[in-house]
Formats: structure tokens, C-alpha cells, sequence
């Protein structure tokens, strides 16, 4: 935070300021003011390959020039993240994989999986067993007088259930 809004905040008799997105919670006082880092709180990732088959499939016409390239573009660093944790980027790690090789790894998923669809449940389980998903965060603020209570829970980053993790009293 920029030492400016800092002491806008604390100046205006800010408590406490939510931030978030880097993938870890936390809450910590700083110079007299809580910082609750939310860490990543929007729900298991939808990086798997088999929703993204689909719904390139329920396009229609798939063979016509263009299609995959038009559904590849506006989600490329998705799926050459689910190809990478899939195994299907010749080890390229997904951000540094240009988008022509990343296409050219996503045209031979897409023919792999057309003549094989059982391939698509073992590109999946692939992914699970390597990828490094986000544990997403859902924080509970209750306010009694002058004390901020949270109360943390978290899931197993594969769409789990949130379980209680730990509490505080920010005062």
C-alpha cells in the first residue's frame, strides 16, 4: 500500500482494509492498522480440460477454419494452463508458452481427445494430481461495539467443502 492512502486511512479512523489475491490468507496489524489479506476467494478454478472441450463442442462445427482459433484466443492463458498441468506442453511452463505452440498443443488435445474421449479423464486426473490450485477463502466479519471478529474458513482447492480454519478479534 502506498504510504499516502496508509495514512489516509488511519486518518479517517479506518480499523481495518480487505485486500486479497495472493493465494494465502492472513491477517496482520501494521503500524495500527489490520490488513485481512483474503487470499484468493472466488471458488475452485475451472482449469480442468474437459469443461473447455465442452464447451468448445457445444460450439458446433469445430472442423470449420477459424472456430478454434476464435474460441482459443479470449482464453489462451487458461487453457495453456490446463494444457501445461495436463502434460501437453512438452514441459513449457504455461507462462512462458507462446500462443502459436500454445494452439498447436491445443489442436492436438482436441484430436487426441475426438479419437480417444477416454484421454479426457486422464488429462484431467492429470491436472489434480499436479497442478498447485489456490485454496479459496471465505471470511465471516461480525461487529460487537468496538471489536471486529473474523472468523476464516477455507477449502481443500479442488471445490471441497470451506472448513473453520482460525479466528480473531481485531481491536
Amino acid at each position: 500500500m502506498l504510504p499516502r492512502t496508509f495514512q489516509t486511512l488511519l486518518k479517517h479512523g479506518v480499523q481495518a482494509y480487505f485486500c486479497g489475491d495472493t493465494h494465502g490468507a492472513s491477517v496482520t496489524k501494521i503500524n495500527g492498522l489490520w490488513q485481512v489479506d483474503v487470499g484468493h476467494a472466488r471458488g475452485a478454478e475451472e482449469l480442468m480440460l474437459t469443461p473447455i472441450y465442452n464447451d468448445l463442442l457445444a460450439l458446433g462445427n469445430i472442423d470449420q477454419p477459424g472456430v478454434i482459433e476464435d474460441y482459443f484466443e479470449p482464453i489462451k492463458y487458461k487453457i495453456k494452463k490446463g494444457l501445461y498441468w495436463a502434460g501437453l506442453t512438452d514441459g513449457v511452463y504455461y507462462k512462458e508458452l507462446e500462443d502459436e505452440p500454445g494452439l498447436a498443443a491445443f489442436r492436438t488435445f482436441i484430436a487426441t481427445v475426438g479419437s480417444n474421449p477416454a484421454m479426457l479423464t486422464e488429462y484431467d486426473e492429470l491436472f489434480r494430481a499436479k497442478a498447485k490450485i489456490a485454496r479459496s477463502t471465505f471470511i465471516k466479519v461480525a461487529i460487537f461495539g468496538e471489536d471486529i471478529h473474523l472468523k476464516i474458513y477455507r477449502d481443500d482447492a479442488r471445490g471441497g467443502p470451506y472448513v473453520f480454519t482460525r479466528e480473531f478479534v481485531l481491536n
